[in-house]
């Protein structure tokens, strides 16, 4: 922090003297190809006053009560992974600063391990984007993101958490700020025996045993407005996470996981009215180390990636914009369970064309991508999206798409069991969404509505042969489904009122396999719920806000063939947030409920989840305005 405190008085003390003052215009965050790949899709941005009550919460925890993500959790610290739409977790991509993090070895993300603290934005983009992001994104992305903003302020501050279980979390963020240039730190820790009770079959409580875990690391980002067309933005991650895995089946367990992330992104942007040039380098150390002595296990893997992207976007008349750029991927992977280190390389040429009236009330745009890999062939890939704005209150929006995901590292290569003859899942996806949108006075209301429909071939499953499990293109599976969400917000003087109730309804079948006498055709993917849905309902007053939300999800199938399954569940929480404001400091005081009816359920089938539990926290906020010279 005394290093950035130095850079940027350094920074600002160049720009006085060499720059005249002078009105910048605004600049976009986002890459010209996230807000392209938008288009024609319903896309769900987490509320930023919902997101600053649930600031303690892990990404996990938000996306499960305010989205459609169904999350499956193995219990609070351990993994949990995203099913979009029927998909598994290697078909949704997580884009940080426009990068996909997904691990390269697994192909999905661990939520839990990411707390909500870190990032500005959460966007949740519904619908496939193959031929703009690459492999793997068939059922959407979750798009992660924090926005500098040139205020001339400093800010900086602390949160404190204490809960069940021996849970303690310490957030602390600074950010400095002038009109050209923004440095923002964030730092975080959660530790947590995470021992907590639970009913078993027999209907006798039992507390969780050898479950602890703990997580730190910072975020640190740096913006800087070189003039009025030229701006460089420079992040660096580092995330930890160690635990402890009890074994489901048995009190004994000496399994633990510990993994380490260091991700660093590096982006520079040229622009002017006609034209947008953006250019970006991020560089991903991935290393993943399970360890247990009773069998014994000592896997150890570390992966590099490294990614580079040229995006130029023009107006080429006043009626249309072409785009196109160029990404180029390089991973290496070095594992104990690899039989030697491997690499592998992509290369993708990408482009666009986008067509709309003077008032952009109809939108056209078309896209296509051809990538090459030293692996395997991959399919020539494109989209068709089409957004209509026939009145102020009513949108539609409109798209198509050929969709891909390349196979794992561990599929290719895992010993024993990896399968380098594995072809790459593909098929086509197809939504529809409309909007309805009516704001009155101190009244806003949105009503929106999605449909969509998907096929999948060679879909990649893991199969047990002789004495090990292997992958296999064994399938081809269908979705197809409803999503629905009405939001009314009410705003007067010091009272609002927020209300947001989402539901969904996926039926994810296998239509087709290559196996004799597959038991699962015609029938849901397993852990892909019918229906589910959740509302959230806020009621604040002055400094006080009231946060109820309530979670539905319905029946899980734990066997291919429908032979077991897991029951629905409710589970409701409540929270209290109270903020003293003064001069240049707030301080908020929130304490929280989870499970309040202390529902025993299961995500997934022998992982128990806690029961009813609390929490109780402290933020203490500086913020205060640079002095108009700087």
């Amino acid at each position: 922090m005394l290093l950035l405190c130095l850079v940027s008085a350094k920074v600002q003390a160049q720009t006085h003297d060499s720059i005249t003052t002078q009105n910048l215009s605004t600049v976009e965050v986002s890459t010209w190809r996230l807000n392209w790949s938008q288009q024609g899709k319903r896309v769900l941005r987490i509320d930023t006053l919902l997101k600053m009550n649930n600031q303690f919460q892990s990404l996990s925890d938000v996306l499960s009560t305010q989205s459609p993500v169904f999350i499956k959790s193995y219990g609070p610290g351990a993994l949990a992974s995203s099913s979009l739409r029927g998909g598994s977790a290697s078909q949704t991509a997580v884009l940080w600063n426009g990068f996909n993090i997904n691990h390269p070895m697994l192909g999905q993300l661990d939520f839990s391990q990411l707390p909500s603290f870190l990032f500005d934005k959460v966007e949740l983009e519904m619908g496939a984007s193959s031929a703009l992001h690459g492999s793997g994104v068939i059922n959407g992305s979750i798009q992660l993101s924090n926005v500098p903003k040139y205020t001339n302020t400093i800010k900086a501050g602390v949160a404190l958490n204490s809960g069940s279980f021996s849970s303690k979390k310490v957030g602390a963020f600074a950010t400095y700020s002038t009109y050209r240039f923004n440095s923002s730190t964030r730092f975080y820790r959660h530790t947590a025996l995470n021992n907590f009770l639970f009913i078993t079959d027999s209907n006798t409580t039992q507390r969780q045993s050898r479950n602890a875990f703990e997580t730190m690391g910072f975020v640190q980002d740096m913006s800087v407005l070189l003039n009025a067309r030229n701006k460089i933005e420079a992040s660096v991650w580092y995330n930890q996470f160690s635990k402890q895995l009890p074994n489901p089946f048995t009190a004994v367990s000496k399994a633990s996981q510990f993994d380490e992330n260091i991700r660093a992104s590096f982006n520079w942007t040229n622009f002017s009215e006609r034209y947008r040039l953006n250019i970006r380098q991020g560089v991903f150390s991935d290393e993943l180390n399970y360890t247990d002595s009773l069998l014994p296990i000592f896997s150890k893997s570390k992966c590099f990636t490294s990614t580079t992207e040229v995006e130029l976007s023009t107006s080429l008349n006043t009626w249309s914009t072409w785009f196109i750029g160029f990404q180029y991927t390089h991973q290496n992977v070095n594992s104990s369970n690899y039989k030697q280190t491997q690499t592998a390389t992509r290369a993708a040429l990408v482009s666009g064309l986008q067509v709309y009236n003077t008032t952009k009330k109809i939108v056209l745009s078309t896209t296509l991508r051809q990538e090459q890999s030293i692996l395997l062939p991959v399919p020539l890939t494109g989209q068709v999206a089409l957004e209509v704005k026939p009145t102020p209150q009513w949108q539609v929006k409109l798209s198509s798409a050929k969709v891909y995901r390349l196979p794992t590292l561990n599929d290719w290569y895992w010993s024993p069991g990896g399968n380098p003859r594995l072809k790459p899942e593909e098929g086509y996806s197809s939504d529809a969404c409309l909007i309805y949108s009516l704001p009155f006075q101190n009244v806003s209301l949105q009503l929106t509505g999605s449909v969509f429909y998907k096929t999948i071939h060679n879909w990649i499953l893991w199969l047990p042969k002789a004495n090990f499990t292997s992958p296999d293109n064994v399938l081809k599976v269908r979705s197809r489904g409803v999503e629905t969400q009405t939001e009314l917000k009410y705003v007067n003087n010091k009272f609002y009122m927020y209300a947001n109730v989402q539901t969904t309804y996926v039926l994810s079948t296998v239509e087709d396999s290559y196996l004799r006498d597959d038991a699962s055709l015609g029938k849901q993917l397993i852990y892909t719920p019918r229906y589910a849905g959740n509302g959230t309902f806020t009621l604040g007053y002055k400094q006080c806000a009231l946060v109820i939300n309530h979670t539905y999800t319905g029946y899980r199938f734990s066997s291919s063939d429908h032979s077991s399954w897991l029951k629905p569940y409710h589970l409701s929480q409540v929270r209290l947030n109270y903020t003293q404001l003064l001069k240049h400091v707030s301080l908020t005081l929130n304490t929280a409920v989870l499970n309040v009816f202390n529902t025993n359920y299961q995500v997934i089938q022998n992982f128990p989840m806690p029961l009813q539990h609390y929490e109780i926290g402290l933020i203490l906020q500086f913020n205060k305005p640079l002095k108009q010279k700087q």
